[in-house]
């Protein structure tokens, strides 16, 4: 029959782990990175994986294909170095208190990793937040971006804050790891407080790449500055990057972001 639009179509792609996995490290991280870089990927993305399959028994499907799980763009992005990767670390996931622990990851904290408690008000001691050195290579490291206010007013708009003008915008105070808590924006002589990662979905994450960030206002713009690319949450694949340049083995990027955990077989 012919779907009308608001008709909707879910294909399921059902695929074995390790097959998964070869078709998502090519999309998570440069191929051309450290052997060892790439194995801790490998066994953090499997680690995921599994954790949220086990998560999710009761859904029609595990994870979805793209940032909001792990991006994966199926057997034609295989690469023959990503694929020796996971085959070198088949059935090797990360352990914590006799279960599969789920390996968080993102591109580059710029130089703390976030507390996942302030994240998405979960308790895991391993993901507590620690400083990274090593990830101060990344093009993301630092970034800068100017918006119009009637740009940002527009973005708030359209995720249905009910804000007519902003006069200003200010920023709370910050946690441990240098992450802003809310943004308080006035509008006439009221203040609106949003939380960061809101005002972050709103204004889009790949205009504001983290919540490690300054503002500074100008007549009819503000810059933004900041630091890192992600959520902050686990391991940062810049900084695992860094180590591998430094030649440090998989099981020491592992344990440095997620320390307390084990590196198990799944069987």
């Amino acid at each position: 029959r012919i779907l009308k639009e608001v008709d909707k179509i879910d294909i399921v792609n059902v695929v074995g782990i390790e097959d998964y996995l070869k078709g998502v490290l090519p999309c998570e991280v440069n191929r051309l990175w450290p052997f060892e870089t790439l194995k801790a990927q490998a066994i953090a993305s499997r680690s995921y994986a599994v954790y949220e399959s086990l998560r999710r028994q009761k859904k029609r499907y595990d994870v979805t294909a793209d940032t909001f799980s792990q991006v994966y763009k199926g057997k034609t992005r295989e690469n023959w170095r990503t694929t020796q990767a996971v085959l070198k670390t088949e059935g090797m996931v990360l352990e914590y208190g006799g279960s599969v622990f789920p390996g968080y990851f993102h591109s580059s904290c710029g130089g703390h990793t976030a507390d996942v408690e302030k994240v998405w008000s979960k308790e895991m001691d391993p993901l507590q937040g620690k400083k990274c050195g090593y990830c101060k290579v990344s093009p993301y490291f630092r970034w800068r971006i100017r918006l119009s206010t009637k740009t940002i007013l527009e973005k708030l708009i359209e995720k249905g804050y009910q804000i007519k003008r902003i006069d200003n915008i200010k920023l709370s105070e910050r946690d441990e790891s240098g992450r802003v808590e809310y943004v308080s924006i006035r509008a006439w002589n009221k203040w609106f407080e949003i939380d960061t990662n809101d005002f972050r979905n709103a204004i889009g994450k790949r205009l504001l790449k983290s919540s490690n960030f300054n503002i500074k206002k100008y007549p009819f713009f503000y810059v933004f500055s900041g630091y890192g690319w992600g959520h902050g949450v686990g391991m940062c694949q810049w900084g695992a990057f860094g180590m591998g340049l430094r030649w440090k083995k998989t099981g020491t990027i592992l344990e440095y972001y997620y320390p307390g955990t084990k590196i198990s077989n799944l069987k």
